[in-house]
């Protein structure tokens, strides 16, 4: 198999990987949009749910991250997840 072919089959699959992550987020709603959330050393609030979530930080910084790697953290809410609970989340 050519590398061509090889790097072909691994964009597709991390574009299907973060379909599905966005599928689980749209099922499951382990937050929401306008959600306050902390996962890593982020704190913000959810701004979009797409192939990836843009979270805006306490500074003011715009965090883009993939579903797919989003969902194999723990995610903190205050709102969305009942009241200050803990998400976990799994795709």
């Amino acid at each position: 198999m050519s590398w061509a072919v090889r790097t072909a089959a691994l964009a597709v699959q991390n574009i299907l990987g973060d379909l599905f992550a966005s599928l689980s987020i749209a099922v499951d709603k382990p937050f929401e949009v306008g959600d306050s959330i902390a996962f890593q050393s982020v704190n913000g609030t959810v701004e979009h749910i797409g192939l990836k979530t843009r979270i805006r930080s306490i500074t003011g910084e715009q965090v883009v991250i993939s579903n797919t790697e989003f969902l194999k953290q723990t995610i903190r809410t205050t709102s969305g997840c009942g009241n200050g609970a803990s998400c976990s989340g799994s795709a």
